[in-house]
């Protein structure tokens, strides 16, 4: 999943992502196992696109919810691609987006873009 090093998972903020490899195997997206201290949590359904990650769901396990699992999966994420695009939101997950930084492309998506870095 992660294209700028060749590798199924990634870390960070005390979270871990892997690929959930079964069902890599059936399905054309990336399904992803979140997991924190080595008990899964919740899982993600992405895909890569030329230059950019598409996220098309975020699922946090009810009995881990309102502990910021899913913030701190979408910074994981941004450290490691430059443009994320979340497709299709939800009315009641608009909020979380904005709050993460992505801005509304008026077609239902969200969107972040890395900024290049100024000297």
């Amino acid at each position: 999943m992660n294209r700028d090093a060749d590798r199924d998972s990634a870390t960070g903020a005390g979270i871990s992502i892997q690929e959930d490899v079964g069902l890599a195997k059936t399905s054309h997206y990336h399904w992803m196992n979140i997991e924190v201290n080595e008990t899964r949590v919740g899982k993600m359904r992405v895909r890569l696109e030329r230059d950019r990650l598409v996220v098309y769901s975020i699922i946090v396990f009810p009995e881990f919810q309102g502990q910021g699992y899913a913030g701190q999966v979408v910074r994981v994420l941004k450290e490691s691609y430059t443009q994320i695009l979340a497709d299709r939101v939800r009315d009641t997950a608009k909020g979380f987006w904005r709050r993460m930084g992505f801005r509304a492309d008026g077609k239902g998506n969200y969107i972040w873009q890395r900024q290049p870095e100024t000297l």
